[in-house]
């Protein structure tokens, strides 16, 4: 028998990635760090821009950027991944 938090965690995992749902899949950086994103994204396009309190996907359009839409990865929310030893980069973006 499933007990509440857990059906309430499975439920929740179908709303979010099941077929006509919201369209969210469960992904994991090269770190090791789970997030929600949308079913579109692709390797190497979640970025945390200075002044986001989300991470985005952005994806790279030969040497500029395109805004995908935002994305959740747990400890990268409202600026902690700054403390991970990430290098800065600079985007443009179209």
């Amino acid at each position: 028998m499933i007990s509440a938090p857990e059906a309430g965690l499975a439920s929740r995992l179908r709303d979010t990635t099941g077929r006509w749902m919201m369209r969210k899949r469960l992904v994991m950086t090269e770190n090791g760090y789970l997030g929600m994103s949308p079913v579109d994204a692709q390797k190497g396009d979640i970025c945390v821009l200075y002044g986001s309190s989300v991470p985005l996907l952005l994806r790279r359009c030969e040497a500029m950027f395109k805004f995908v839409r935002e994305c959740y990865v747990d400890g990268f929310m409202t600026g902690e991944v700054l403390t991970r030893g990430y290098q800065p980069q600079d985007f443009v973006l179209i």
